[in-house]
């Protein structure tokens, strides 16, 4: 019954969306047509792991969904009564910001030539598992130069932005930010062939184009959602992400890893809301762990979670079956905050979107248009990972502040002088 419910409410989102031609990408949108159809699916219970959630289960879920719609609607209740003024248009230094561009896409490709020592090769044609360049036994990588190898996408973003006619005046930047598009793109396969960063890298350039360019149709969402789960999946099993047996995996069980992926994050998440009375999943964190973005830059992450026993950021003490862990947004702000963070934060981040995508839908704004879009692709994957957690994400969004900054120009308005009125006298 959940299966069809959950599955019926994203029909039809999809469908009165399309009818009445208004935009499939808005924060609600998103929001709801991720996390009902990814928990139909997981209700489907093909695997006995995935058990009836218990009500505490249910009322959390309610309750953190009503809370992200009220808090992305927030906007345009009180802009119905009194439309927002509208901020005067931009005049952004293009070629300042294609040539900051390129420092990051230069810096990309230098975090990568220790995975390119460590490989003997192109990690694309490394035949071992890259996890084996990380963490703390790994020969590549200390935890800093990490997040320059998994940027990518945000070179991929940067570019894209500078792509369009409708926002970039300047036909060379321009010309040239659709070449290095696709560059930054190839990039990601030879250097970071995994599929978190290329399905971002996809995803930006999707959703970059629905912004600034032209609206994606309401129709083609399910073809759109078709190729997303089967390059991930694709990859996933190409370059052997699932286990380190994956070679060895029968068809059937190949065939049934997609659903084992997906569910993994609900019957982890109910069970971590309702541990047994024996077993303590994990201490209340106190807000620490929220802020674990900030604190694993410069290392301190881990020795957080070492002095006061918690778990780790892949949450080993919650996994139903050994070899997922994973767990959406909403087990980890109950972790940090109990149920005022599992309705709290939802609140929050759908008021945050919510105002980004008003300030945005009537004119172009460089810095919102592009935190938009890295947003609404961090949205989009709430139902499997909490994203505010990951000190990545925190880098991109401090990269993406300071090249917009740097690139708006804010022309000086000169008064002019005033003239002596008095009379001449002779």
């Amino acid at each position: 019954m959940i299966p069809v419910i959950c599955l019926t409410a994203v029909a039809a989102i999809i469908s009165v969306t399309a009818i009445l031609k208004r935009d499939i990408f808005t924060p609600i949108n998103v929001f709801l047509i991720t996390q009902l159809s990814t928990l139909g699916v997981a209700y489907l219970q093909l695997d006995p792991a995935m058990t009836d959630f218990h009500a505490f289960t249910w009322i959390t879920y309610g309750g953190a969904t009503i809370s992200f719609v009220i808090g992305a609607s927030l906007h345009s209740f009180f802009w119905h009564t009194q439309p927002p003024t509208q901020p005067p248009s931009q005049e952004i230094n293009w070629k300042l910001y294609h040539l900051l561009s390129w420092v990051v896409f230069i810096a990309f490709w230098l975090c990568c030539i220790p995975a390119i020592r460590a490989c003997g090769t192109l990690p694309l044609f490394f035949s071992g598992h890259l996890s084996a360049l990380f963490g703390p036994t790994g020969t590549a990588y200390t935890n800093q130069l990490v997040y320059g190898f998994a940027s990518g996408p945000l070179t991929v973003l940067l570019f894209t932005v500078s792509s369009y006619k409708s926002v970039c005046k300047n036909i060379w930047v321009r010309r040239s930010s659709q070449w290095m598009r696709f560059v930054a793109l190839f990039s990601i396969v030879l250097l970071n062939p995994t599929r978190a960063s290329l399905i971002a890298a996809l995803a930006f350039i999707l959703f970059s184009h629905h912004c600034l360019y032209q609206k994606i149709s309401a129709w083609a969402l399910p073809i759109l959602a078709a190729f997303v789960v089967s390059l991930f999946f694709g990859i996933g099993y190409m370059k052997s992400q699932y286990n380190k047996a994956d070679v060895d995996l029968p068809m059937k069980r190949i065939l049934h890893l997609p659903y084992t992926y997906v569910a993994n994050n609900y019957w982890n998440t109910d069970y971590a809301l309702n541990p047994p009375n024996d077993r303590e999943i994990h201490p209340f964190t106190w807000g620490l762990d929220a802020l674990n973005g900030f604190s694993e830059l410069p290392g301190l992450g881990a020795k957080f979670r070492n002095a006061f026993h918690w778990d780790n950021p892949y949450n080993y003490r919650i996994q139903k079956v050994e070899g997922l862990n994973t767990t959406g947004y909403l087990w980890q702000t109950y972790k940090d905050f109990r149920e005022f963070g599992a309705v709290g934060t939802p609140l929050l981040a759908g008021f945050l979107l919510g105002w980004l995508y008003r300030a945005i839908k009537n004119r172009f704004n460089l810095l919102y248009d592009s935190l938009y879009i890295l947003f609404i692709y961090l949205l989009s994957w709430w139902w499997f990972n909490d994203s505010y957690k990951s000190g990545l994400y925190w880098i991109w969004v401090a990269i993406i502040y300071l090249v917009s900054k740097a690139c708006v120009l804010h022309p000086m308005k000169f008064r002019a002088p005033q003239v002596n009125q008095q009379p001449i006298t002779i």
